[in-house]
């Protein structure tokens, strides 16, 4: 059974309502199991609402063994190519 928090944000983020989704996200600890897959699903949120730096931030978060790193590295790299943020320090 999933986090009930990643349930909830998860809901939150299907319906559209990012900012309530972010809330659930962010509540699950670093120790968690779900962990890496609230960041990826908080950089989801953050890209939607066109905060692309707190967007990366979440998507670095992602473990290179985790199996959204792939999803996570390539949306870092749109963000790059396509936001021009790629002289600042968050890369």
């Amino acid at each position: 059974m999933a986090h009930p928090n990643l349930t909830e944000g998860n809901n939150y983020f299907r319906n559209e309502k990012y900012k309530e989704a972010i809330d659930m996200y962010s509540k699950i600890h670093k120790s968690s199991n779900y962990y890496q897959e609230a960041q990826y699903y908080l950089g989801e949120c953050y890209l939607n609402q066109e905060e692309f730096i707190e967007a990366v931030e979440a998507y670095n978060k992602v473990n290179k063994n985790h199996y959204l790193f792939e999803k996570a590295s390539s949306n870092i790299s749109v963000i790059e190519k396509n936001f021009d943020l790629i002289n600042m320090d968050i890369f």
